[in-house]
């Protein structure tokens, strides 16, 4: 869709609170791409009744990836260890699909 390729955030994040739009598995998998690190676009796609599982793939690492950024950033947790560690347990919940 041309409005996830060049719209912003804030235009995503109205796509997605139109209960009329229709938004194709493959346009999901762009706004996760594009802007799946934004916290409300998150909680959108989260909370759909249906994700295609190559989004659903992509989102955990995004929130995995931030998470960590966030641990390492607020405690003493070495990045190399928490990079370990998110690294099996997205291998996980990615095989578990």
């Amino acid at each position: 869709s041309p409005l996830i390729e060049i719209g912003d955030a804030g235009v995503t994040l109205a796509l997605m609170d139109n209960p009329g739009a229709a938004i194709a598995d493959d346009d999901i998998v762009r706004i996760v791409d594009r802007f799946g690190a934004v916290r409300s676009v998150q909680i959108r796609l989260v909370d759909r009744s249906a994700l295609p599982v190559l989004a659903v793939q992509r989102m955990i690492r995004v929130i995995a990836d931030d998470l960590v950024d966030r641990l390492v950033a607020r405690h003493t947790i070495p990045r190399e260890a928490a990079m370990r560690i998110a690294g099996e347990t997205k291998e996980r919940a990615v095989l578990g699909l």
